[in-house]
């Protein structure tokens, strides 16, 4: 496993020199720290739980989305009707 981390244009000490040195090109640290590890495994598990959970969600609204055009978008306009098209939506 391998630690990935962004720096910003703020000064470093690099773990191999004892010289603080500018990271203009905002390169990435890399750590192989054992440390790091239970972290980096909690990230995965909830990378995979957010993927899944919009998986759920897309193919729900595509399951519904012909019957909400049908008897929503198809009927006359109201207060109501933005309403219900607003909040859902509202998330993306």
């Amino acid at each position: 496993m391998v630690v990935y981390k962004r720096l910003s244009m703020a000064k470093y000490t690099s773990p191999h020199s004892q010289f603080s040195v500018a990271n203009p090109f905002r390169m990435t640290l890399v750590s192989n720290e054992p440390q790091w590890w239970p972290l980096l495994d909690d990230y995965r598990i909830y990378s995979y739980f957010v993927v899944a959970s919009s998986t759920v969600v897309v193919y729900d609204w595509a399951l519904t989305f012909g019957q909400e055009f049908e008897l929503v978008l198809r009927q006359r306009w109201s207060r109501m009707t933005v309403l219900y098209i607003s909040v859902p939506n509202s998330i993306f």
